[in-house]
């Protein structure tokens, strides 16, 4: 299917119909439209994330583009996830913690939460040295909230440490 703005106002409108259901997953696969940049539209429409348990968006182009980081950011706009996972079945798609997707995605994920409240766990099981191996595995990197106890915000203060 292809994914473009006007896809992404049905789903807040779905979204927004209460008690029609439950969702607690979404998984997306898609292909971007070419008219899918004008995300500016849809921020217009304040509108609170709906939350969500886990998101799973699986990229189907081969490099990294900004149509990635759009298309992120127009998810991340209708969903407030617990956990993000991004995929990529071609071999060199930019997956990695320096990818802009992954750094895009993480700042995005963080501007949801309350600062300091809140760690963003980054897991990547695609890239362990076993699957380096396998020719057409899915490469994919996960987006974990964790919810920070008042001490150990209050110790990581204390020791000057930075929640990355």
């Amino acid at each position: 299917m292809f994914i473009d703005t006007l896809w992404f106002q049905k789903l807040r409108q779905l979204f927004n119909k209460k008690n029609v259901f439950n969702v607690s997953k979404l998984y997306i696969r898609a292909i971007y439209s070419k008219e899918f940049r004008e995300l500016e539209k849809l921020k217009a429409i304040k509108l609170p994330p709906y939350e969500l348990e886990l998101v799973e968006l699986k990229l189907e182009t081969q490099e990294e583009s900004l149509a990635h980081i759009a298309f992120v950011d127009a998810v991340l706009w209708c969903c407030r996830p617990r956990s993000l996972t991004l995929r990529s079945c071609y071999p060199y798609t930019a997956l990695g913690e320096h990818s802009d997707v992954v750094k895009f995605t993480y700042k995005k994920l963080l501007e949801q939460e309350d600062q300091g409240r809140t760690n963003i766990k980054i897991v990547s099981p695609s890239f362990s040295s076993l699957l380096m191996y396998l020719p057409y595995e899915t490469k994919a990197i996960s987006f974990i909230k964790e919810e920070v106890l008042q001490e150990e915000t209050d110790s990581r203060r204390y020791a000057g440490l930075e929640i990355v």
